[in-house]
């Protein structure tokens, strides 16, 4: 019996833990066993009250114990099974109510990593149309506190590069990000957005922005967004802002509208990347327990790179002067005598620059603003 066969004899199933993992696990199941009733909880505040798949929130855990009596939970982490197991008993979940087999869980874990190593059947890519930002988070990964001088990227050189990668792909992209930094602090934002939609007619585009600058934007901009049928998605900082006002904003000008959290959730915490600066760390292992790997490709000078950080390296060296340099084979170059097959499965594979990151160190930290120092990445 494999793990959905097993979990098809219950009712009502409360996945415990909305991680990648937790996500992988609920999307399978609203697919696999349509019949059953699925709820998420996690401990965490800023997943709480998170709109998901198939218009429901997730739940704070308490929330779930209370209003799902007799439902199974399923604690999706293997590292802190023991310490979910007991915060659920501890609430009266008695533990027939628990989903112990911690052989399924983790071969569904395994499963995922497989899945991070399949090539996509379809290109989704970010843009970093601007480097520098007018927040500057503490430990950004696309190192925007260290940018040392306002950093647009040339419109003439962008519309080379989609032109020539919708050549490749026949024009066929399923995601691309407009983001940065900031992306609105580029004044020829309203060009990115049309040589994308030229280059990619059906994908879904969206800027990435926090928000800050919405009100800011003229109508030129409203009318760009309508036009190329362009997604806000809005990332909420504790800064004191009516965020609100903002996603009204967004919505009155005819624009969709989507929320990194819940409307009524700020990003209170980050998530700490740790470099290992000895370039000691197993490529293969990183790259089958990033969160990044085969999701996050980034399109910059005419190269596609695995994530941000490798794209944008070159900002931390430079400031720090430190050594972590990528290699020719940590990115592709499109113009390459590559097919969409050839660039598909290299986004599919470690790369020499995955030894620098240590993934299993990752952990969250209070956000705020940088104050510029090395231990903020490591």
């Amino acid at each position: 019996m494999n793990f959905y066969e097993k979990l098809a004899r219950y009712e009502h199933l409360i996945i415990f833990g909305y991680s990648e993992l937790g996500k992988f696990l609920y999307q399978n199941l609203m697919k696999k066993l349509p019949q059953i009733n699925i709820e998420v909880c996690d401990n965490h505040p800023q997943k709480q009250g998170e709109l998901i798949l198939g218009g429901k929130h997730i739940n704070s855990v308490e929330e779930a114990v209370s209003n799902y009596a007799g439902g199974v939970f399923i604690p999706t982490s293997l590292h802190h099974s023991d310490a979910m197991c007991n915060q659920l008993n501890a609430l009266g979940v008695p533990n027939e109510n628990i989903f112990q087999d911690r052989s399924m869980i983790a071969a569904e874990t395994e499963r995922l990593k497989n899945l991070r190593c399949t090539p996509r059947t379809r290109l989704s890519f970010e843009v970093d149309v601007v480097r520098h930002c007018n927040l500057n988070c503490k430990g950004c990964l696309r190192f925007s506190p260290l940018v040392k001088r306002a950093d647009f990227l040339d419109v003439f050189s962008y519309k080379k590069d989609i032109q020539r990668l919708s050549s490749v792909f026949g024009g066929d992209a399923d995601h691309i990000y407009l983001l940065g930094g900031e992306p609105l602090l580029n004044p020829n934002i309203v060009e990115y957005l049309r040589i994308t939609r030229d280059g990619f007619p059906e994908c879904t585009l969206s800027i990435l922005t926090n928000g800050t600058l919405i009100e800011r934007m003229g109508e030129n901009f409203w009318n760009a967004c309508r036009i190329n049928n362009v997604v806000i998605r809005l990332t909420q900082y504790p800064l004191g802002i009516n965020y609100n006002a903002i996603f009204k904003k967004i919505q009155n000008s005819g624009i969709e509208v989507e929320s990194t959290f819940s409307l009524v959730e700020t990003c209170e915490m980050f998530y700490c990347w740790p470099f290992d600066f000895s370039g000691q760390q197993n490529i293969e292992e990183n790259f089958a327990d990033c969160l990044a790997a085969n999701s996050c490709t980034v399109l910059r000078n005419g190269k596609l790179y695995p994530c941000g950080i490798i794209a944008n390296i070159d900002l931390f060296n430079d400031f720090f002067s430190s050594e972590m340099m990528p290699c020719e084979e940590d990115s592709i170059d499109i113009y390459s005598e590559k097919t969409k097959d050839d660039i598909l499965k290299f986004l599919s594979k470690a790369v020499p620059f995955c030894r620098y990151c240590d993934v299993k160190g990752r952990h969250d930290v209070k956000w705020e603003i940088s104050r510029k120092d090395i231990h903020e990445w490591s």
